[in-house]
């Protein structure tokens, strides 16, 4: 069968608002979806929920902003690599963003406020949380990771044990 399994459209110089990814719904086999390293503004892009296949998004490096919605992972229960990194992006870390199958999560310099949610994912590879405005306990599952996952000029009011050392990361984060 001819399906599309990823949509890379990174490094391109693309401007303005990241269009509605509810269209992308026609393409059932869509496993990445990539518009990282451009120049995008606007909010987190609707329609994700549409995309329930998706096991990669990367939407690193722009200049996406505002509050994620709540439940804008929660048809993604095969989510693995979630890479929202470099922008700025604000409120609560969205708690559907702990989908089970996770192994990759990046949000660091971004503006994300308040707690961080638990993460129950035992398989967690890479997690980053660095430089934003987070406060409130380290969940304990997140605990194996280094400091400098949760660090940052804003990230003080964090608190909780963690390793001081530094991890080796996943490659090509």
């Amino acid at each position: 069968t001819n399906q599309v399994l990823g949509l890379r459209l990174e490094y391109l110089g693309l401007q303005g608002a990241v269009p509605d990814m509810a269209p992308l719904a026609t393409l059932p086999g869509l496993r990445v979806l990539s518009f990282a390293n451009n120049n995008l503004t606007g909010a987190f892009p609707a329609g994700l929920s549409a995309l329930p296949a998706l096991k990669t998004l990367y939407l690193s490096r722009n200049r996406l902003a505002g509050d994620i919605p709540n439940g804008a992972f929660a048809a993604m229960r095969g989510l693995k690599k979630l890479f929202l990194g470099d922008n700025a992006f604000t409120g609560p870390i969205p708690g559907s963003i702990t989908s089970p199958k996770l192994l990759v999560v990046q949000l660091a310099r971004n503006r994300f406020q308040g707690a961080i949610p638990n993460f129950d994912q035992k398989e967690l590879l890479l997690f980053d949380v660095s430089d934003n405005q987070l406060s409130g306990p380290i969940p304990e599952v997140l605990s194996r990771f280094d400091a400098a996952s949760f660090q940052g000029e804003f990230d003080r009011s964090l608190h909780g044990d963690v390793p001081a050392h530094t991890c080796l990361r996943y490659p090509g984060a």
